[in-house]
């Protein structure tokens, strides 16, 4: 955000300011992302994490003083920080625990994407009016962010979110698909009774139901 520094002249406090209200909607989006996520499902939170990034940041882009730059800013921030805490757990519970180890794949991505972002930023430098050069990057960031939207939105729950709200016939067709797309002849069966006296007597939701039953075996399984 330094060419929007320059387009208002701001000063290096306030510049320093910028990046701070990102660091604090970071704070609050990752704690309230991940409440939403534990109280009204995985996807729930996965999917509107990247709707309260793309609507900051297409606001961000037209932004029209240092103010309405900061909230949108605190806003943007929330939704990364949701996006950090929920997208690793979703990735996690769609993963058999023999590759879980895959999770370490998240931090390259990072790398990945920064190293996308700066390029990106060579060529806008190149090709922007002057001091423009961070509202042409947001404008590309919604697009990005609108292709990820339109990728994520028919993503079904996670399984064990499934389990931990005792839906137990709707985690077991789950399991089912994610079987015949895998290409595994396996008939999928969740022992229901079973299932709910230990969902019943589960008090911490921390800990995965499915490693709590036999029916752990179906994740390993189906992969």
């Amino acid at each position: 955000m330094s060419s929007a520094g320059d387009e208002w002249n701001l000063s290096e406090v306030e510049k320093g300011i910028i990046g701070s209200c990102f660091m604090v909607g970071m704070l609050i989006g990752s704690y309230t992302w991940g409440v939403l996520a534990d109280k009204r499902g995985r996807m729930f939170a996965f999917k509107n994490t990247i709707i309260c990034a793309g609507i900051a940041t297409l606001v961000l882009t037209f932004s029209v003083n240092f103010y309405m730059l900061c909230v949108m800013v605190v806003v943007l921030g929330a939704g990364v920080g949701g996006e950090i805490c929920v997208g690793g757990v979703v990735f996690q519970e769609f993963c058999p625990p023999s590759k879980q180890w895959a999770l370490a794949l998240l931090a390259a991505c990072w790398c990945l994407g920064g190293t996308l972002a700066a390029l990106i930023a060579v060529v806008v430098e190149f090709t922007s009016p002057p001091y423009q050069l961070w509202r042409w990057l947001c404008g590309i960031g919604v697009l990005i962010q609108v292709v990820y939207w339109l990728i994520r939105r028919k993503n079904p729950e996670t399984p064990r979110f499934l389990f931990l709200s005792s839906e137990f016939e709707l985690a077991e067709a789950l399991l089912q698909q994610m079987a015949n797309t895998n290409g595994k002849n396996i008939r999928v069966k969740i022992d229901i009774n079973q299932a709910k006296e230990v969902c019943e007597s589960q008090n911490n939701l921390k800990k995965s139901l499915i490693e709590k039953t036999e029916n752990s075996s179906i994740m390993r399984e189906i992969w």
